[in-house]
Formats: structure tokens, sequence, C-alpha cells
């Protein structure tokens, strides 16, 4: 029971980032376009579009890797998988998740902490923008968080299959 509460939530939580993340796509496309137009029939550039695209290409990344790995949309190679009985396969994806979870932990840690620290420093970026790095940061540590969870619930329902059967 509470495995299907944990993942609704999960799912929901998933698919308000991706919601955010085409929204940021769609931004990104937008000024990218305008970008360009204003370059070549107007001959003005305006600096901020590519930072901006910058932090949103960072944001997309962290924030849409659960969703993506929610769908199996990663890269994989499987050629290994092919080779291997079900049981194996089995044993080879909760390394893999377990891989996972490892550095999902060292980003969420370290993201944290660098988080923290350009909080309390009031980090700038070195722009004409001067963006506070705090709010650019804090997409690793959450988005690593998300997967994190992601991972953890592969694991879970991986268990779940085989009491199934």
């Amino acid at each position: 029971m509470l495995f299907f509460y944990f993942n609704r939530i999960l799912t929901f939580v998933e698919n308000i980032l991706a919601a955010i993340g085409c929204i940021l796509l769609f931004g990104m496309t937008f000024s990218i376009i305008f970008e360009i137009f204003s370059r070549a029939f107007f001959g003005t550039s305006y600096y901020w579009i590519n930072e901006i695209n910058e932090y949103m290409l960072l944001y997309l990344t962290f924030l849409g890797g659960a969703y993506v790995l929610r769908n199996n949309g990663h890269v994989t190679v499987d050629i290994l998988d092919t080779l291997l009985s079900e049981t194996y396969r089995k044993y080879s994806k909760i390394l893999i998740y377990l891989l996972g979870i490892i550095v999902c932990l060292v980003l969420v840690y370290y993201g944290t902490l660098v988080t923290l620290d350009a909080f309390a420093r009031d980090l700038r970026s070195t722009s004409l923008l001067a963006y506070p790095q705090a709010y650019i940061y804090i997409a690793i540590p959450v988005g690593s968080l998300i997967m994190l969870l992601e991972f953890c619930r592969k694991i879970l329902a991986l268990q779940f299959d085989s009491v199934k059967e």
C-alpha cells in the first residue's frame, strides 16, 4: 500500500517536472530563434539569451532526468542483456540501479553543499546579468533526488514483480 502511494506521488512530481521541462524547451527554442532573426535581420545581439539558455539547459537536464528514467528513455547498451539469462538480467538491472543510486547520492550531497555555500556567500554569475548562482545550482540536488527516488522505485518494482511470479 505504501509503495502504491509512493509510486503515485513520484509519478505526479515527475510529470510536473517534465511539463516544466517542456516549457523550458519551448522557451529555449523560441529565444534562440529570436536571437538568430535579431542578429540576421537587425544586426542586434542580446548578450543574455545565451546565458539564460545555458541555465535552462541545466534545469531541463536535471528536472527531466527522472521522467526519462521512468520511461526507459536513457541511452543503454544492451549487448550483455541479450546474452544473460532472465535471472542474471535481473541482477544486472539491480546492480545498475544501485550504481545510479550511488551517483545520485553523491550529486545530492555535493550539490546541496555547493548550493548552500552559494546562498551563504551570495555568489553571482560573472556576466552582466549577475544572476545568483544558488538558484542555478539548486536544480542539481533537486533533480538528482527525484532521480534517486526513481532508481529506488525501479528496484522496488523488480522486487514486487518477482513476488508476483
